[in-house]
């Protein structure tokens, strides 16, 4: 993985694209390992460190005392991540945070509701 992010970094030409390293092995790796990894893809030239399914908000700061670089926490309502208010995650030490579903979950229970109107009155008319 080092070496396919140090290949996106080399091939950077617009100093204001950004990019990100993911990294899921804290459930099968461990806290320290998965640092060694958040270094690693730091030192290949990553600006920010994904760090999925964190089991707790303390952890995050453990990546950006590592790393030196912003950490993005992915915070979805049916995640391994309990949802954090932004406040709690920039006490953490959380630079960014990703919803990725919330409007399409929000935007699917408006239609829902429309599409049973529908069938319960036979027209969309309110």
């Amino acid at each position: 993985m080092v070496d396919r992010l140090k290949a996106a970094v080399d091939a950077r030409f617009d100093e204001h694209f950004v990019i990100g390293a993911r990294t899921d092995a804290f459930a099968n790796e461990g806290l320290e390992k998965t640092l060694e990894r958040a270094v690693a893809y730091k030192d290949a030239g990553a600006d920010f460190i994904f760090a999925e399914a964190v089991p707790d908000i303390s952890v995050y700061q453990k990546f950006v005392d590592a790393t030196g670089i912003p950490v993005l926490a992915n915070i979805t309502e049916f995640g391994m991540i309990p949802m954090y208010t932004i406040d709690e995650l920039r006490e953490a030490g959380v630079g960014l945070a990703l919803y990725p579903l919330s409007a399409f979950r929000a935007a699917n229970k408006a239609a829902e509701n429309v599409y049973q109107h529908i069938r319960k009155d036979g027209t969309q008319k309110m």
